[in-house]
């Protein structure tokens, strides 16, 4: 089995009074994030043609875990830092593009 690595995107905010928690995330929307998260770690890639991408929603606020082999984790990573340091994202494939704007 090849290694594995998780990348945790963590949401903050509120539902109107109330504290985001898990409980207050719609099912509408862990669907958006999947999406947005499949964008991410492989843009072009169809389901059968890229490893599995296996995902875990927690408390602390929201945190939404995603496990997939070590290699994508740290291109990822990658593709984060240069974001990072040059601002934009007009070098990234257009869903993966799409999928960053959607989480910010």
């Amino acid at each position: 089995m090849e290694p594995i690595a998780e990348i945790e995107i963590k949401i903050e905010g509120s539902v109107g009074a109330l504290k985001l928690t898990p409980e207050l995330v719609d099912i509408n929307e862990i669907c958006e994030i999947l999406t947005e998260a499949s964008h991410l770690f492989f843009p072009t890639e169809k389901r059968a043609q890229r490893p599995l991408i296996s995902y875990e929603l927690s408390e602390g606020s929201v945190l939404h875990r995603f496990r997939t082999l070590t290699q994508s984790v740290i291109g990822f990573g990658a593709v984060i830092l240069q974001i990072s340091e040059v601002g934009q994202i007009d070098f990234l494939h257009e869903c993966s593009a799409v999928a960053i704007e959607n989480f910010q």
